[in-house]
């Protein structure tokens, strides 16, 4: 039971706690089983390690020692199954903190379009960070705004060429119609 429990500590990653257990143990089960479990255990040492930069907010560094400690435990023997759960939900945070980031970068510029008046440029430009963070309302409605705001560029430019035409078909007319001497 000793072993059971010092296998499932390390596979939960209390390494240092399963090298206590294993130590209590010493006495009850194969020395040499027990001398190659509490190696096993301080070969866990990353998880502090990985913890560590985990609370410093170094994603990417406790991805790195997370992966070096899913090696060890799989070269030994474990699964490594909630540890690789781990692995996956900080991958997640690490790819959303990353498209928050690029989102943050496409607004900047969608917002300068929008502050000169380009609804177009503005509109694309919020649509595409949509795309990176979709659960952002306010930027949801920032699309919108823009949507409409391009539809109405497009329409009164319709309205000018239409008028530019007109004017055009009045002029040729006014020519088409003078008298040749």
């Amino acid at each position: 039971i000793v072993i059971e429990l010092g296998d499932h500590l390390i596979e939960t990653g209390e390494a240092s706690f399963a090298e206590f257990v294993f130590s209590l143990g010493a006495g009850l089960a194969d020395p040499a089983e027990i001398t190659s479990r509490i190696e096993t255990a301080r070969l866990g040492a990353w998880i502090e390690k990985a913890e560590a930069a985990e609370l410093a907010g170094d994603r990417l560094q406790a991805l790195e020692f997370y992966r070096k400690g899913l090696r060890t435990l799989q070269e030994a023997g474990y699964s490594g199954r909630q540890l690789q759960a781990r692995i996956e939900d900080l991958e997640d945070q690490v790819r959303e903190q990353r498209h928050q980031g690029d989102a943050r970068k496409i607004m900047r510029l969608a917002d300068d379009s929008a502050a000169e008046g380009d609804h177009v440029a503005a509109y694309l430009g919020y649509s595409r960070a949509l795309k990176l963070v979709p659960d952002d309302r306010d930027l949801a409605g920032r699309v919108a705004h823009h949507r409409q705001k391009a539809q109405d560029e497009v329409v009164f430019r319709r309205r000018d060429v239409l008028a530019i035409r007109v004017a055009v078909e009045t002029a040729r007319k006014g020519l088409t119609d003078i008298p040749i001497n």
